[in-house]
């Protein structure tokens, strides 16, 4: 590309819409930054039943191990780790809400495809809670597994 034009694929914006059957939502930014590497920053939303609600904001890196078109493309196979920052939210009917706040660290892989500039990109993760307090929902699960599918659009 000539000096100043940003590259094809470089950029992508994307929602997991898919999510929601979970009870998460999450809408995500990514943006090359090495030959390949990315990193990512994302806002996410939980909503487990009618009273635990948890916002949160996080990012990560991660690395094209098998790019599809070339080394400066963010499609293919990644791996990368990530952390977000939630705060939970338990809603009652008596005069006190429980408000807490966790740190989500994990790994995720994901493949993404790009045609034009749309993108799918399923993905799979797995994070731990490790500063998490005890009465939020998250704090005895151990491990917590996500599956997810992401459509976007790239630049």
């Amino acid at each position: 590309p000539v000096s100043g034009q940003l590259n094809p694929r470089a950029h992508g914006i994307s929602l997991n819409p898919f999510g929601v059957v979970a009870g998460t939502m999450e809408l995500r930014y990514e943006a090359r930054s090495g030959e390949s590497t990315s990193l990512h920053a994302g806002l996410r939303y939980y909503a487990l039943n009618r009273n635990w609600t948890a916002p949160g904001i996080g990012g990560g890196i991660r690395w094209y191990l098998y790019p599809d078109g070339g080394a400066t493309s963010l499609s293919g196979f990644s791996i990368g780790p990530h952390a977000y920052l939630i705060y939970w939210l338990y809603e009652t009917d008596y005069e006190y809400d429980i408000r807490r706040v966790a740190l989500l660290v994990g790994v995720d892989a994901a493949y993404k495809w790009v045609w034009d500039h749309f993108f799918l990109e399923p993905s799979v993760s797995l994070a731990v809670y490790p500063l998490t307090a005890e009465d939020s929902p998250k704090a005895h699960s151990g491990l917590d597994p996500t599956f997810g599918i992401h459509l976007g659009y790239a630049w």
